[in-house]
């Protein structure tokens, strides 16, 4: 049986989300490496997280990842 979006309803690619979330994930992570190089090292995963959901042109698949990320303190892990 395949698993759930650990975010929404969509079916489980890898990471325990959805096509539309993993990608979301995927920028999340890259977009943090960015901001750690223009921030000098300077910056938590939490910090930009919080930062990225304050922005206002923030999409919605962003702020959804964002948000459970925070709230479950946690990075997510692949399928097993």
């Amino acid at each position: 049986m395949k698993k759930k979006c650990a975010i929404c309803d969509g079916l489980d690619k890898e990471f325990n989300l959805c096509e539309i979330h993993l990608k979301a994930y995927e920028n999340l992570n890259v977009g943090y490496e960015d901001w750690v190089k223009a921030l000098n090292n300077e910056l938590s995963m939490n910090e930009y997280l919080n930062k990225i959901l304050n922005l206002q042109d923030t999409g919605n698949a962003i702020r959804e990842v964002a948000t459970y990320l925070l709230e479950n303190n946690t990075s997510l892990t692949q399928n097993e």
